[in-house]
C-alpha cells in the first residue's frame, strides 16, 4: 500500500494506515481519516473499497501491507468482533496505534497499550495521533518550520502613513476594546490561513510555501461571506504552533487553513486542511499532486474547496477565479520571482534587501510583462526606496517610475484591488496629489472591502485628507481582520493623533510596541500625544526612546523649548538638520512653527514639496503646524496638495 519511492528522491513513500472503526462511529471518523491524509498518510479504511469488492481479502491484504493499524475505540467499537480482530492482527504485528471517541475501556488484551484519547476532538490530540502513527512506523517526527516574524523599519516619509490594524473593536466615538486572550466566541465565517509549511529538501523553498498561502487567503477574501484574517495575525497563528488553536479561541476564530508544500523539480503536492477550532477535526482535508506548472488552478481549487465547505449555499467560484485572473499570473517562473520579492519585501529589513524585492519583482515583469501583481511590487519597492533610503535628488526619479509601475499595473488589471491601492499610494505619496490618489483608493476599497492592506492604506490617506468616519470605519475592520499586526496598531495611534483624539491615540501605540518593541515611530507619536495633552515631561522621556534619530530629534527639539530648554532644543535642531539634511524637512517645519517662527516654516514647508517629502500630505491636519495654519502661503500649500 505504500507509494513506490520516487527514484528522483523528491518525495518519499508514504506511511499507510489501516483505519479500523465501527460503522456506527463513521461520521465521526470520516473527518479524522481526512485530517491523515492532509498529513500526508495514506489511509485505508472500508470507505475506499468498491462495489463488489470482496471485503475479506481485501481487509486482509490492507491488514497485511499497513504501517500501521489504527484502531478507533467507542462505546460501538468495543462490542464489534471485527474490529476485535482487526485490532488484534495490529497487535500482534506490533503496529498498532489506537485511539479513544468515548470514554470506554478497551477490550481485554488491549489496555496495555498507550491510547491517543480524541474524546475533547483537540488539535493537539489530532497531533498526537500522527506523531504515534510516525512512532509505530519508524518515523521521526517532521522538523519544525522557522517562520521569520514581522519586521519593521521607517518609511522616511510615512510616519503618519500606510499601515494596518489589530484587535480593536471600535464602539461609538473614541471607544476601543482589545479582545485578546479573552475568550472571544468563535465566529464560524471567520477562519485564519496559516502559512503553509514548507515541506521541501530546500529551506530557501519557503517563500514558494508561504506565498502559496498568501495567495489562497487573498482569493477566500474575495468571499464577501467570510471573514479572512490578515497577513501578519496569521503568521503569528502559524508561530504559535500547537498554541494556534488557543490563539484562534482568543480572537473569536472558527477556522484554521494549515497546509504543506512539497517542492521538488517540475512536481508539487500541496496538502491542506481546514480544521474547526471548537473541535478540533477537520471539516474538509485534501491533498494535491500536481505539476508546477498547475500552481494557479490548483490555488483556485483549494480555494474554491474550502469555501464550498464552508458555505455550500454561496456561489463562489467564479469570483474566486476571477481574483486569480485579476492579478495576471499566467507564468510559473514570473509568479515564483514575485513571490521571492514579496518575501524580501516582507523583512523590511535594509536598502539592500528592498533592492534585491525590486530585482525580483524586474525579474518577474522581463518574464512576464502583463504580470499586473508584479508590477505593482516594483511600484511599492521603488516607493520603499524613495521613502527610507534615498538621497534627495533622487527621490523624484524614483517616485516616477514607482508611478509608472502603479499605472501599468492599474491598466492591465483594472478590478486588482491591491494595484489600485498601489496607485493611490504612490500618487499620495510620491506625487503629492491627493486629488488624483482618491479614485484609486476609493475603488481599491469596494473592490476588496475584506482585505487588511488595502483597508489600512485607505484609511491612512482618509485621516490626511479630512475623511474621519471613513478612516475610522477602515481602520476598524482592517483592526477585526489582522488583530495582532502591531502595524496596524501603529496605524490606529497616528490616525488619532492626526484626529487630535490624543487621549485614544495611547492604548494601540502601546499596544504596538507591546506586540514589537523595536517598532519605529511609535514612541515618537505617543510622545506627540502627550504633548498634546500637555504632559511634557512624559513626553519628554518617551521621545528620547524612538530609534529613529529623525523622529527622536524632532520631538526633543520642540519639548526642550516648550520645558524652557533652548539650548537643548537648538542642540537636537542642528543635530537633526546636520544628520539628515533634506530628508527632514517637514520635520524641521514642524518645529520651526513650534518655536514660533512662522516664516522660515513655511519656507521649510515649500522646500519640502519641492523634494517630494512625503509628510506634506499630513499638513492638512497636523496639529504642530497650527502656528502657520493661517498663513496665505500654507493655505495655498494645502489647497495645491489637495489636502484642504
Amino acid at each position: 500500500m505504500s507509494a513506490p519511492e520516487d527514484p528522483s528522491g523528491t518525495e518519499p513513500p508514504r506511511t499507510s494506515v489501516f483505519f479500523s472503526y465501527a460503522r456506527a462511529d463513521r461520521a465521526r471518523v470520516e473527518p479524522i481519516i481526512r485530517t491523515l491524509e492532509a498529513e500526508g498518510f495514506d489511509v485505508w479504511w472500508d470507505g475506499r473499497l468498491q462495489t463488489g469488492a470482496r471485503y475479506a481479502r481485501d481487509i486482509e491484504q490492507a491488514l497485511t501491507t499497513a504501517d500501521v493499524v489504527v484502531v478507533a475505540w467507542s462505546r460501538a467499537s468495543v462490542e464489534s468482533d471485527w474490529v476485535r480482530d482487526e485490532a488484534a492482527h495490529g497487535r500482534d504485528r506490533g503496529r498498532l496505534a489506537p485511539i479513544l471517541l468515548d470514554k470506554v475501556e478497551p477490550p481485554l488484551g488491549f489496555r496495555q497499550y498507550q491510547t491517543t484519547d480524541l474524546t475533547a476532538r483537540g488539535a493537539r490530540a489530532l497531533n498526537a495521533l500522527a506523531t504515534a502513527i510516525r512512532s509505530q512506523a519508524g518515523q521521526a517526527p517532521p522538523p519544525p518550520q522557522v517562520r521569520p516574524g514581522p519586521h519593521a523599519l521607517p518609511r522616511r516619509g510615512m510616519l503618519l502613513g500606510a499601515a494596518g490594524a489589530g484587535a480593536i473593536a471600535v464602539v461609538g466615538a473614541g471607544t476601543w476594546v482589545w479582545r485578546g486572550m479573552g475568550g472571544a466566541s468563535l465566529d464560524e465565517h471567520c477562519v485564519a490561513v496559516l502559512p503553509f509549511a514548507n515541506l521541501s529538501s530546500d529551506p530557501q523553498q519557503t517563500y514558494f510555501s508561504e506565498g502559496l498561502s498568501e495567495d489562497i487567503r487573498a482569493r477566500l477574501a474575495n468571499n464577501p461571506a467570510l471573514k479572512v484574517i490578515g497577513e501578519i495575525t496569521s503568521r503569528r497563528f502559524g508561530a504559535a504552533n500547537t498554541d494556534g488553536s488557543r490563539l484562534a479561541r482568543s480572537l473569536g476564530v472558527g477556522l484554521l487553513l494549515t497546509g504543506s508544500v512539497r517542492k521538488g523539480g517540475d512536481t508539487l503536492r500541496i496538502a491542506a486542511e481546514l480544521t474547526d477550532v471548537a473541535t478540533g477535526i477537520a471539516r474538509w482535508a485534501h491533498s494535491f499532486d500536481r505539476p508546477v506548472s498547475d500552481v494557479f488552478a490548483v490555488q483556485n481549487e483549494i480555494a474554491t474547496a474550502v469555501n464550498t465547505a464552508l458555505l455550500r449555499h454561496i456561489a463562489t467560484g467564479a469570483r474566486v477565479a476571477a481574483a486569480n485572473a485579476g492579478s495576471g499570473a499566467t507564468n510559473v517562473a514570473a509568479y515564483e520571482a514575485l513571490l521571492r520579492g514579496q518575501a524580501l519585501d516582507r523583512l523590511d529589513q535594509s536598502e539592500q534587501t528592498e533592492r534585491e524585492a525590486l530585482a525580483e519583482f524586474d525579474r518577474a515583469v522581463n518574464l512576464d510583462p502583463n504580470y499586473a501583481a508584479a508590477h505593482a511590487g516594483r511600484a511599492r519597492a521603488l516607493s520603499a526606496m524613495a521613502f527610507s533610503f534615498a538621497a534627495a535628488p533622487e527621490v523624484a526619479r524614483l517616485f516616477d517610475q514607482a508611478v509608472t509601475a502603479a499605472e501599468k499595473a492599474s491598466a492591465l488589471a483594472p478590478d486588482l484591488a491591491d494595484a489600485q491601492s498601489t496607485l493611490g499610494q504612490v500618487r499620495f505619496y510620491g506625487r503629492l496629489d491627493a486629488r488624483g490618489a482618491r479614485g484609486p483608493f476609493d475603488r481599491a476599497r469596494a473592490l476588496d472591502p475584506n482585505q487588511p492592506a488595502v483597508l489600512s492604506r485607505f484609511a491612512g490617506f482618509a485621516a490626511r485628507t479630512g475623511r474621519v468616519k471613513d478612516a475610522d470605519e477602515a481602520i476598524s475592520t482592517a483592526l477585526a481582520l489582522d488583530p495582532l499586526n502591531p502595524l496596524i496598531y501603529r496605524n490606529l495611534g497616528i490616525i488619532r493623533v492626526l484626529e487630535r483624539r490624543f487621549e485614544d491615540a495611547l492604548p494601540p501605540l502601546r499596544k504596538a510596541l507591546e506586540l514589537n518593541p523595536k517598532l519605529s515611530a511609535a514612541h515618537a507619536q505617543a510622545a506627540l500625544a502627550l504633548f498634546g495633552l500637555g504632559r511634557l515631561n512624559e513626553a519628554s522621556q518617551e521621545a528620547a526612546l524612538e530609534p529613529i534619530p529623525m523622529f527622536m530629534l524632532s520631538a526633543q527639539a520642540i519639548l526642550k523649548h516648550k520645558l524652557g530648554d533652548p539650548t537643548g532644543a537648538r542642540t537636537a535642531m542642528e543635530t537633526m538638520v546636520r544628520d539628515t539634511g533634506d530628508a527632514s524637512l517637514y520635520q524641521q517645519a514642524e518645529v520651526l512653527a513650534q518655536w514660533g517662527l512662522t516664516g522660515q516654516a513655511v519656507a521649510a514647508l515649500d522646500r519640502a514639496r519641492t523634494a517630494h517629502d512625503a509628510g506634506l500630505t499630513a499638513c492638512g491636519v497636523d496639529f504642530l503646524l497650527d502656528p502657520v495654519r493661517s498663513l496665505p502661503a500654507f493655505r495655498r500649500l494645502v489647497g495645491e496638495i489637495g489636502v484642504a
